[in-house]
């Protein structure tokens, strides 16, 4: 078996002939910026048409002399939001699980072509962008729904974080409840956070296997927990 540090040393290598590698990251980034700024357009545009009042306003006032008109325009733009009923925030919750959707779509596009990318690099010595996008439009689907699947599991870990709501939630209001549920919350949040690393490195191996061995979503999280299993018996 291989050290470390030739392994390092072999993908330094590789990296250099192939500096387009970093293309699918850097397409990911500029397509997660446009999504974004169209969803937050949109959102100010048809989620929150009252705050165009309010936005007029403020491109109005002058220096900073005008600091005390600024203040009380914010309260009122403040107050406006407080106002409005659940319906009228639907909007909004509509238009955040768009771009949720559209960026984990973009991002399991882009990542499924990376390692189509990495794949022709290391069997060919060089790498084509026309990989990226072959790779993208074979495997994005199940890298989504891998990345779906992941992320219910990784969630599963907000139970350690139960026993604490209860104690503040569902009990009478007590200082002494109180500090208790926080502790607790502290203790669960600690506990997910190494919950949430440890399954990080044990799936960390799926979205290889997915793309190089074609494997669907759940056959990829197994190979992915056997590859994990494997290696750490080895050392």
């Amino acid at each position: 078996m291989e050290e470390i540090g030739e392994l390092i040393g072999k993908g330094f290598a590789v990296w250099q002939r192939n500096l387009n590698l970093c293309i699918p990251y850097i397409f990911s980034s500029l397509a997660a910026m446009l999504i974004f700024m169209a969803f937050a357009m949109a959102m100010l545009v048809f989620a929150f048409p009252q705050m165009e009042r309010y936005w007029k306003l403020f491109l109005s006032l002058e220096g900073l002399g005008e600091v005390g008109a600024a203040d009380e325009i914010y309260a009122q733009m403040v107050a406006s939001l407080m106002d409005l009923d659940w319906q009228s925030y639907m909007p909004i919750f509509i238009l955040i699980l768009g771009m949720i959707l559209l960026l984990s779509l973009a991002g399991s596009y882009f990542n499924a072509g990376a390692i189509g990318m990495a794949r022709q690099a290391l069997e060919e010595g060089r790498s084509a962008i026309s990989s990226l996008w072959s790779a993208g439009r074979r495997h994005f689907w199940n890298m989504f729904l891998l990345n779906l699947l992941i992320g219910l599991i990784v969630m599963a870990g907000v139970i350690f974080l139960l026993p604490g709501i209860e104690q503040i939630v569902v009990n009478p209001p007590d200082y002494q409840q109180y500090t208790e549920g926080m502790g607790l919350i502290l203790a669960g949040g600690a506990i997910f956070i190494i919950y949430a690393l440890l399954l990080s490195i044990i799936f960390s191996p799926a979205p290889y296997a997915l793309v190089l061995e074609g494997l669907g979503p759940v056959a990829a999280v197994k190979a992915g927990i056997e590859f994990s299993s494997t290696t750490s018996s080895m050392y």
